[in-house]
């Protein structure tokens, strides 16, 4: 067999490799593509309002403030204050918080469906169930302005609890009835501060 011959076959089966190498690219791109169209999403945008379980008996609507595209989450807020309640008796520290144990146990009075359970993500350090931060009540993304940071509570304006730390060790911050942030916050056993949880939902 002649060397043309042979540089013949070899650039043949060279050609047939690009072929194959081309043809599956095709293909885990046209895959790729199905993946993402066939996705989940979201039926609402930051802004929007959503009912998504229940707090005893009666239905929740909760603020979206977000929708973060890249990680195929929502965050969302209760609309209005769901109950007063003491952010614990001494302590301002979120994790070893009285509210954040009531909030995420088997006692807690916000109840969703098997469904919707399945539907919440759970963050390792906020829990399922939290309160924001005060990074995350003064971000402009969520909230525009004092006026969108207001939140009533049977119908009054109302002080809601963040779960960041307050000015000293049994203090913890909280949003004024007037939608400012107060950094220097209340007594963590005050039981007038209202309850407005967040969580992070998939689609």
């Amino acid at each position: 067999m002649s060397n043309e011959t042979h540089t013949s076959r070899a650039v043949l089966i060279f050609l047939s490799i690009i072929l194959c190498i081309t043809v599956l690219n095709l293909f885990l791109t046209l895959y790729i593509m199905l993946v993402m169209t066939n996705k989940a999403k979201f039926n609402f945008r930051a802004g929007d309002t959503y009912r998504f379980g229940k707090y005893h008996d009666s239905a929740i609507t909760w603020l979206v403030l977000d929708v973060d595209e890249n990680n195929n989450r929502a965050l969302l807020i209760t609309k209005n204050a769901l109950f007063e309640r003491k952010f614990d008796d001494s302590s301002n520290l979120w994790p070893d918080s009285n509210i954040y144990k009531y909030l995420n146990g088997s006692n807690s009075p916000i109840n969703f469906t098997e469904e919707e359970a399945g539907k919440i993500y759970t963050d390792p350090e906020r829990g399922k169930i939290f309160l924001l931060s005060t990074d995350e009540a003064s971000n402009s993304d969520y909230f525009a302005d004092d006026d969108a940071r207001k939140c009533n509570f049977k119908g009054l304006a109302c002080y809601w609890w963040l779960r960041s730390s307050g000015n000293s060790g049994n203090y913890a911050s909280v949003v004024s009835s007037s939608g400012k942030i107060d950094l220097f916050g209340d007594r963590v056993s005050n039981n007038d501060i209202a309850i407005r949880p967040a969580l992070w939902i998939n689609p």
